[in-house]
């Protein structure tokens, strides 16, 4: 069973409604608040238009893996291996992000992007 305490309560409403509560007249805790709600739409935003630019392309990799003059089985175990490699980084990151923070895992991806 979890337990909390009022003042643990008092800021995850806060966090929840942006809105002073009884425990106290913390305008930080507001402002904070906006601005986490303000980076997960932002971060949502990020995602999404990550994924419609990945579905655009999606049609097109057949005709130009064939212009590559590559296979079709060359072709698939290029998109399985993208997909194992996706797979195993986000079993990673979660453990490196506990360990190290966003910040140093936003480093490590953008340097293996650039990398390849």
């Amino acid at each position: 069973t979890i337990s909390y305490n009022r003042s643990q309560l008092c800021n995850l409403q806060q966090l929840l409604t942006l809105r002073l509560c009884e425990c106290g007249n913390d305008r930080h805790a507001i402002t904070m608040a906006k601005a986490s709600i303000a980076s997960l739409g932002v971060i949502y935003a990020n995602v999404a238009l990550y994924s419609v630019c990945m579905m655009m392309q999606q049609p097109l990799l057949p005709y130009l893996t064939k212009q590559l003059g590559a296979s079709t089985t060359q072709f698939a175990q290029l998109q399985t291996l993208f997909s194992a490699v996706q797979l195993v980084g986000g079993l990673l990151s979660g453990p490196f992000v506990d360990a190290y923070g966003g910040r140093a895992l936003m480093v490590v991806s953008f340097a293996a992007s650039s990398v390849s």
